[in-house]
Parts: structure tokens; C-alpha cells; sequence
């Protein structure tokens, strides 16, 4: 890890209120990589990052719509009947979860042909990245030391496994979240595991 955040000492204010802590500003965060099945929580998770302690972050699928559009129109898609113009990348990425074995194939093949993924492109401009699926990617990830911690985000009490789709599990993560609460519940989660000190790291 790069540099421990540096947080307020309680959580609450002199009224009892819930008290947002904030990072210090201008120091080097830790470059996370938050993983998880669909709609267990991830983006949430990096979104309490960015609201209230200043992290920047990209979902995987935001950033692969732009590559994702252009797969759906191609021949490959025309031939294997699985062609669609969506015309805006907006519009692909709020259809993936419809075709999500179509989006791990195409993208594993990306991280075949470029050997490196995403991963290094979106943490050039971002703390954080959301969403990997690969085990392919991952490795490549780690054979770089691209990541200093990585997050798994669980609502499995709430909500089925994604299957085939996502290859990692919570065990190639050093840090768990359990998002089987509210969203009070969720952001101690986030402050206590993530931010508090590391307190969980394995």
C-alpha cells in the first residue's frame, strides 16, 4: 500500500450524527480494485469512496461500452448472430447485463490481444477500478502490481451469483465487504474496513 488514509477519530458529530470523514487532500491513495457478482454493490461501494473521501473510480463496463459498441457491429457479432446497434455507448452499457457472456468472451479476448486489459489504462486517471471478472485479467493485473488492495463487495444474501460470467471469487480478495445490510450499514462497512486502518486486510 502506498499511503494509509488519514481519517477523523469518530463517526459522529457532538449532535450524534453520522459525520462523513474526508481523506487528506494531496496525499497518495491506494489504488483498489473492487470486484464482486453484478448488483452486489460495487459501484456503491466506490461511490462512497468518491462522495466522501475524494477517490476517483471507473466501472469496467462504463469504459468497455465504448470498445463493446464497435464488437456488436462487427462481422464476428453478424456472423454469430449476435449483432446490435445501439448507437450510443450510453445504450450498450445499460444492456450488458443482457448479454454478459458475450461481454466477459469479448473482453477476455481484449485482454488476449492487448496483454494488459483495462486495468493499467483506467488507473492511470483512477484510484479505483470496478468491476474485473477475468482471472485472466487479474493475473496480468498482479504480474504488474497494478493493485495495492482488492475489495470483494457480497450481497449474497440478497441476491444470486452471477455465474459463469465471474471467474473470481472472494478469496482473491484481501479485503471483504458485507453489503447484506442497509445503506447505513454499508458506509461502516466502508469506513471501517477500507478506510479505519486497513483493520481487515488478510
Amino acid at each position: 500500500m502506498k499511503t494509509k488514509t488519514c481519517l477523523q477519530t469518530s463517526a459522529f458529530n457532538h449532535n450524534g450524527e453520522l459525520r462523513l470523514p474526508s481523506t487528506t487532500e494531496n496525499i497518495m491513495k491506494p489504488k483498489l480494485l473492487i470486484i464482486g457478482h453484478g448488483r452486489h454493490g460495487k459501484d456503491t461501494v466506490a461511490e462512497i469512496l468518491r462522495v466522501y473521501h475524494g477517490y476517483t473510480f471507473q466501472s469496467s463496463s462504463m469504459y468497455a461500452a465504448f470498445f463493446m459498441l464497435e464488437r456488436f457491429q462487427s462481422r464476428k457479432a453478424r456472423n454469430q448472430g449476435w449483432y446490435k446497434d445501439y448507437g450510443t455507448a450510453q445504450r450498450c452499457f445499460e444492456d450488458r447485463h443482457k448479454h454478459r457472456g458475450i461481454w466477459f468472451n469479448e473482453m477476455r479476448e481484449y485482454c488476449k490481444e492487448t496483454k494488459h486489459g483495462l486495468a493499467r489504462s483506467i488507473l492511470e486517471s483512477h484510484d479505483i477500478y470496478v468491476g474485473m471478472r477475468s482471472r485472466f485479467e487479474l493475473e496480468l493485473a498482479q504480474e504488474q502490481q497494478l493493485f495495492d488492495h482488492v475489495v470483494w463487495v457480497d450481497r449474497s444474501m440478497h441476491l444470486p451469483d452471477e455465474g459463469p460470467s465471474m471467474e473470481l471469487t472472494e478469496d482473491d480478495a484481501d479485503i471483504i465487504i458485507d453489503n447484506n445490510g442497509n445503506m447505513t450499514d454499508l458506509w461502516f462497512e466502508v469506513y471501517d474496513r477500507i478506510l479505519n486502518g486497513w483493520s481487515n486486510v488478510r
